[in-house]
């Protein structure tokens, strides 16, 4: 241990007014001073260097009233040696006194514990019943959820501290609206980082990116949003089926497309390509990681045209480089398209009910912030810290991952009045900004990222209103009361042209996934012809993407022949069927 020396006292020195000179200390039999000794310069008595504190408990034990120990000296400031003599025993004592250390998370009882395993057991048996098909899961999914809703509404509103088993091990486990912002404000005022993940109720997790910092405000792009989402509105209902319903996958294209239009340009909306590597990017087989690389690696070649009318333009003129510029595109990118195709579907199904009566009316803005505190985009999250803290009273381990149950949150009872009916204006007022400031990428405060999703989502909902009338087909009857069990995936809206509007056209996939007779829709002949011809013209559009991606970097690469060789053929393939179906459109049309 290093050894701090304080100055012998000089005896002929002169007292100082009102202050007398210490008495000299005798010396030991062999003549030294006492604390002299080989290694030493004076006789300073050696003062211990404290020990570092315990977690949490940082106590002062030890330390004189009004006084401290002026840096690199051993004297105490406002005292003479005798006076620190008389001291330092008990300062010694005191200081090596075990500190108090603050308790760790306790097991919650057993019979919160079985509420829990119960809960999760029945959440994961929802999630499964929603892969089934359409009769069996709407047969099953209404019991299994009420369920789900009487024992989520035993149990307590947040679990705070206790520590739940869960797949992930024995962790804190925090349900409620306060406990939350609590932690979250704990967190950032700490500077506490650590990896977060996205996690379901099997076990699964997939890792979520840091939010980079991101200065855009979704306003400055609402010209170039607002045109956007008018085209992709009037394109998705020209989709519909003849009963004048949308098919889930038409939701999901557009709903891909729009997001990458409004962060990264025109160009990068019809690039099929980096839209199927975003969606590898939610895999939680251990891809994730190699499809965040390629989404970068895809990311760089829009990046070297310029582009405007997006947030890559935005930030570019911001002053950031390419790389600054690219990990933006990259988060914005990742983060707004998740979820955001069952955020658009969910929003403007609840939107067309509250134009008609059924549900309270609001703007698209808080119909969007509304539904994403009900239906968050990430539900649950795990959140590990790698250096130690204090939250609630109890200390935590470095390591610690906690468990944030983020659509238990939003609907608090004891944050949230009805916290399961669809009322805009909860949101604005208490919700999402409150208790989750990213729900789109998880951060612990707010992202960019999630505003621009919610703007693209209200933009979009606007831009389907004008262009026809929605109407919710499935489920039906569609009330507030049965919104806690409502998954976007069974929500059918279908849309009819207004009596002095644009006619959009239909599509031929039937819901069912069969091809139907549209001559008895209303449609003849010449109909068949438009849909021939629109074919065509997407099917050779799409191989110019694929002759284009091939020529890219990314497939020029050494070791990458193959693939390139692989897309070069299936552009063939597309550009043949194409004709064919122009060739079809010829025929039919009787040119």
């Amino acid at each position: 241990m290093a050894r701090l020396d304080m100055p012998r006292v000089d005896s002929t020195r002169k007292a100082k007014a009102g202050r007398p000179l210490p008495k000299p200390e005798p010396k030991s039999a062999s003549g030294a001073e006492p604390g002299t000794g080989p290694g030493t310069e004076s006789g300073a008595e050696p003062l211990p260097v404290p020990e570092p504190e315990p977690i949490a408990a940082r106590t002062t034990a030890g330390t004189e009233a009004g006084t401290g120990s002026a840096p690199g000296t051993g004297a105490t400031a406002g005292t003479g040696a005798a006076a620190a003599a008389g001291t330092g025993a008990a300062a010694t004592a005191a200081a090596t006194a075990p500190a108090a250390k603050v308790p760790g998370p306790r097991p919650a009882p057993p019979w919160e514990q079985l509420w829990f395993g119960t809960t999760w057991a029945a959440a994961g048996a929802v999630d499964r019943l929603r892969a089934l098909p359409g009769a069996t899961r709407s047969a099953a999914l209404g019991p299994a959820e009420a369920l789900l809703r009487r024992l989520a509404g035993t149990g307590p509103s947040g679990a705070g501290s206790r520590l739940f088993l869960t797949p992930f091990g024995m962790v804190p486990v925090v349900a409620g609206a306060d406990q939350v912002r609590s932690l979250f404000d704990r967190w950032q005022s700490e500077g506490l980082d650590g990896a977060a993940y996205a996690v379901d109720h099997l076990g699964r997790r997939r890792p979520l990116p840091s939010c980079p910092p991101i200065l855009l405000d979704p306003r400055d792009l609402s010209e170039e949003i607002e045109a956007a989402a008018a085209a992709e509105a009037d394109w998705l209902i020209g989709e519909r089926n003849g009963d004048g319903n949308v098919p889930w996958s038409a939701w999901r294209e557009a709903a891909d497309r729009l997001a990458r239009h409004a962060v990264l340009g025109r160009r990068a909306a019809l690039d099929t390509v980096l839209g199927e590597i975003l969606a590898h990017t939610e895999a939680t087989d251990g891809s994730a990681m190699d499809s965040e690389a390629a989404v970068t690696r895809r990311i760089a070649e829009h990046l070297t045209i310029e582009v405007d009318g997006c947030a890559a333009a935005r930030l570019a003129k911001d002053g950031l480089d390419r790389d600054e510029v690219a990990a933006a595109v990259r988060h914005l990118l990742t983060a707004s398209t998740r979820g955001f195709a069952e955020l658009l579907v969910t929003a403007t199904a609840l939107d067309a009910l509250g134009h008609d009566g059924t549900l309270p009316g609001a703007e698209a803005e808080a119909a969007v912030a509304e539904t994403v505190r009900l239906w968050p985009p990430l539900p649950m999250t795990l959140h590990r810290s790698d250096t130690e803290f204090v939250w609630e009273g109890r200390g935590y381990e470095a390591g610690t991952e906690v468990l944030v149950l983020a659509g238990a949150a939003a609907r608090d009872g004891a944050a949230f009045a009805d916290p399961g009916v669809f009322r805009p204006g909860t949101a604005a007022r208490d919700g999402v900004d409150a208790v989750l400031p990213a729900p789109f990428c998880g951060g612990m405060a707010d992202c960019a990222a999630s505003g621009l999703a919610m703007a693209l989502a209200a933009a979009m909902v606007r831009a389907l209103r004008v262009a026809a009338e929605p109407r919710v087909t499935a489920p039906a009857p569609l009330r507030s009361a049965v919104l806690d069990g409502l998954d976007p995936h069974g929500i059918r809206v279908a849309f009819t042209d207004y009596a002095d509007g644009p006619y959009h056209g239909y599509g031929i996939a039937h819901l069912d996934g069969s091809v139907r007779s549209l001559v008895a829709a209303g449609a003849g002949a010449q109909r068949y012809a438009e849909v021939a011809a629109t074919g065509a013209e997407r099917l050779m559009a799409f191989a110019e993407q694929l002759r284009e991606s091939a020529a890219g970097p990314t497939f020029t690469a050494p070791g990458r022949a193959t693939l390139r060789a692989a897309l070069l053929e299936h552009a063939q393939r597309c550009e043949a069927a194409a004709n064919d179906a122009r060739r079809c459109a010829v025929l039919v049309a009787g040119r």
